[in-house]
């Protein structure tokens, strides 16, 4: 598959001529219809979801374009190694029983509970804690008691996430970490959002 990043950037701008993966509930929105037409996600929360990646690009380096590969066994033996496996079974099949089951392991749990808020920080672009009473934010949706503890479970999020190849996480930074500022704006990341949207 060989796309250049005019084709990718003419695929990802939304009606308003903006980045159409600028972190907001648009974006979440964008994923969920996506999701919907059948595009593999990881669900997170009840509207919710974050894209599952199936290809990632490559460098190339002979003639133009680019080459898109999976992301690897590699990223599915991390997963396996870091992930409790019913947290990986609750992620991968989103069952009732298989969610309680993770639940009620405290390891498991603790993953599941983690990955929420850095999909609602990096992916909806919610802050930490409350700005405003109609805004949004990571301590208020989730009901964390103060920022601080919040802030620790969008870091322990941010390096779960890449392990199951999600997007945006592991595009930017395959083994966790910190997002960089406006990680947005960099073509690597629209460039895997816009071959996951397509298939």
């Amino acid at each position: 598959m060989q796309r250049s990043l005019a084709d990718v950037d003419a695929i990802h701008k939304d009606r308003a001529g903006t980045s159409a993966v600028t972190p907001s509930d648009a974006l979440r929105g964008v994923i969920l219809d996506a999701a919907r037409a059948g595009r593999p996600t990881w669900p997170v929360l009840r509207g919710l979801e974050v894209p599952r990646l199936e290809l990632v690009p490559i460098d190339v380096p002979y003639g133009d374009g680019r080459a898109y590969m999976p992301p690897g066994e590699a990223s599915l033996i991390d997963a396996r190694l870091v992930l409790h496996n019913d947290a990986l079974l609750a992620l991968d099949t989103n069952h009732g029983i298989a969610l309680s089951r993770a639940y009620a392991n405290s390891t498991a749990g603790a993953q599941l509970r983690a990955l929420a808020p850095a999909a609602l920080r990096d992916v909806c672009g919610y802050p930490l804690e409350d700005r405003s009473p109609e805004s949004p934010s990571v301590c208020g949706y989730l009901k964390f008691s103060d920022k601080r503890a919040a802030a620790r479970a969008v870091t322990r999020g941010r390096n779960l996430w890449p392990k199951l190849a999600a997007w945006p996480w592991w595009a930017l930074n395959p083994k966790g970490g910190r997002l960089p500022d406006e990680w947005w704006t960099q073509p690597r990341v629209s460039e895997a959002f816009a071959v996951w949207r397509s298939g």
